[in-house]
């Protein structure tokens, strides 16, 4: 995964940056992340943002067929504002809030928290949509080498999900975040890995359960099934699309998207 940083500097004081993930998408197209958006706060609204935006995307233009974001409210608002990007869609996290008492007992499922040595690629079951691909080496350096969080895999034969235990620093209260799976082909290898994953953060007296899933796919029915429901907490996926054959990446139901796209969770 290439990334890059461009920082905006006032003299030699550095008031802003903007890094730049390339991400690949199945169909092989490729696509500019914009990531880690600062500006110091003495300088905010006076087009430090845009000016690196601008400057990121003008520079590596030749390299993408589509530019994103997946930002929160304020985020929407500047990049709509000051680049004419167009917001997608919101998309919406399903939750599990209760504990469930009626799952199956799942007892070939693999525990791995070593996911610096793990060979496992993110391929889904994408019932004919787009979504970013993650070789092994991106694996590894997503989940592994993360320097905030502790991810581990629950690994049912080549059927997985990533999660990751989050603890809110103010009320202390910990939460389950199914952030990533993999699935080749298999709905009944991916229910059960979803279940094992369940049962792993209730194993733990967590049973808060966040993660992403569309309608009308394949994973959305899985998880709904289950008691998932869709909840108040939400992101944005801002995109601009740099051919005019690439204007289906501006309707939702085109793409799979995963927590783990966003760089928050």
């Amino acid at each position: 995964m290439k990334t890059v940083v461009i920082g905006a500097f006032l003299k030699e004081r550095l008031i802003g940056s903007l890094g730049l993930q390339c991400r690949s998408l199945n169909n092989g197209l490729a696509g500019w992340q914009a990531v880690d958006v600062i500006v110091d706060e003495v300088y905010r609204k006076q087009g430090v943002f845009t000016s690196l935006a601008k400057f990121a995307f003008d520079h590596y233009s030749d390299e993408m067929d589509f530019g994103f974001i997946l930002p929160n409210e304020a985020g929407r608002i500047a990049v709509e504002r000051s680049l004419g990007w167009k917001n997608v869609d919101l998309i919406k996290t399903l939750s599990l809030d209760q504990k469930q008492d009626d799952f199956p007992l799942i007892s070939r499922a693999e525990f791995i928290d070593d996911l610096c040595s793990m060979s496992m690629e993110n391929k889904k079951i994408a019932d004919n949509r787009v979504y970013f691909l993650r070789d092994k080496d991106c694996m590894r350096w997503r989940f592994g080498k993360n320097p905030e969080y502790n991810y581990f895999v629950i690994k049912i034969k080549d059927s997985f999900s990533v999660g990751k235990i989050f603890t809110d620093p103010d009320s202390g209260r910990r939460f389950g975040d199914i952030v990533d799976y993999g699935c080749v082909d298999s709905v009944d290898l991916m229910t059960e890995v979803f279940y094992a994953t369940i049962l792993y953060f209730q194993e733990r007296g967590i049973n808060n359960i966040t993660t992403w899933a569309f309608p009308e796919t394949s994973v959305y029915s899985i998880l709904r099934n289950v008691g998932f429901i869709e909840s108040m907490q939400t992101r944005f996926f801002c995109l601009k699309a740099f051919k005019s054959e690439l204007h289906y990446l501006y309707d939702l139901s085109n793409w799979l998207l995963v927590e783990a796209d966003s760089e928050v969770y």
